[in-house]
């Protein structure tokens, strides 16, 4: 089977569907369209540009269901809850994107790409926010739009916590590229502090999925209630890795000189053992449906590297196939594919988790 993702992968994650007929609710939209034995061309290649920029003070209104791209999204006897946060959908202008039926629905299909690694075991709960753009992450006032969109990302959990979360009902975190970055900040306020608030939230914690972001090894050492996964079945963790080619040593992501922990989302493992492709579950490429559009087994193989970077290597494609066409990472990055290459790896692994974690609370 050919080994080739061409352009249709570029937009799964970071770029959402620039396509101006999404459905709004693709997640309750059908079709007739069937997987393809190999992907094919598509004529999207980056993020959707010119979105409407906001810096209104005014808080958006989480009770509204209109603001939310997933709430309670999956099965009703499912065990766990997922608390998932859109990525990257617009590439500019510089600022925050205005909420408007539009870009709710591209954030709503981001989710939809996303959503078939965690509705096995859980029901998903995702905000709309008024999210950074690309051109932010290289911005002098990056800090000031991060700080924006977290402010919503915030309000939306308080939100959840309030009027949705059981105390006893396990929890799981699982976000990617810019919704990974807004993840950490969560960690940071709401599940590592000495609180009987925060310690209670740990007890639900299943796990904290960093997909595409980097969790540097000091922001361990400075909240010591945190711990990086180890394996494949602990609980209460975070996990993180990015991809990229054995030549990169550098990226906005994974800076040169920092060190950070990461895990082989194949083989869960968090030193330099290789996993080979025999052990890869499947790649899959979804739609903004969450349909499933191509699949293969044993697609590639990775390890992470022995440097301070800890970087998760794929080392078996070839990258002419997979160039990264995102202007603020490196040639070698292969960051579009994070959740793509590992998709199935990834879906077992929350199963694997969520059972280990209603095994430790004696619920079967």
């Amino acid at each position: 089977m050919v080994k080739r993702i061409t352009a249709l992968f570029l937009a799964l994650i970071l770029a959402g569907c620039t396509s101006a007929s999404i459905p709004e609710n693709p997640a309750e939209t059908g079709s007739t369209e069937t997987p393809a034995a190999s992907p094919s061309s598509n004529p999207s290649s980056g993020l959707k540009e010119d979105v409407p920029i906001t810096d209104s003070t005014e808080m958006v209104d989480y009770s509204n269901p209109d603001n939310w791209c997933m709430f309670g999204t999956g099965s009703e006897d499912a065990p766990a809850d997922a608390f998932m946060i859109p990525a990257t959908v617009y590439a500019s202008p510089v600022g925050n994107i205005e909420l408007n039926p539009e870009t709710i629905r591209r954030e709503q299909a981001m989710d939809n790409r996303m959503a078939g690694m965690v509705t096995d075991s859980c029901r998903i709960y995702s905000p709309a926010y008024r999210q950074t753009t690309l051109l932010v992450y290289t911005d002098a006032n990056y800090i000031k739009y991060h700080d924006y969109a977290y402010q919503d990302v915030r309000n939306a959990f308080r939100y959840y916590l309030e009027h949705v979360h059981e105390a006893g009902r396990p929890l799981v975190l699982f976000s990617y590229s810019q919704g990974a970055e807004m993840q950490v900040e969560l960690a940071r306020e709401f599940f590592a502090p000495d609180t009987e608030e925060a310690d209670l939230l740990r007890k639900d914690l299943v796990a904290i999925y960093n997909i595409g972001w980097g969790t540097e090894k000091a922001f361990f050492a400075e909240y010591p209630n945190l711990k990086p996964a180890e394996r494949a079945d602990d609980t209460g963790v975070l996990i993180s890795f990015d991809c990229e080619t054995p030549e990169v040593d550098d990226s906005i992501i994974l800076r040169k000189g920092t060190e950070y922990i990461s895990i082989n989302p194949i083989n869960w493992k968090t030193d330099s053992t290789r996993a080979d492709a025999s052990e890869n579950l499947g790649a899959v490429l979804t739609n903004a449906k969450g349909e499933i559009k191509f699949e293969q087994a044993a697609f590639c193989g990775a390890y992470l590297d022995d440097t301070e970077r800890h970087a998760l290597k794929v080392d078996d494609l070839n990258y002419s196939d997979y160039a990264n066409q995102i202007s603020i990472l490196p040639e070698g990055s292969y960051h579009s594919y994070d959740i793509t290459f590992f998709y199935r790896n990834l879906q077992e692994n929350v199963n694997t988790r969520v059972n280990a974690w209603l095994a430790s609370h004696g619920a079967s």
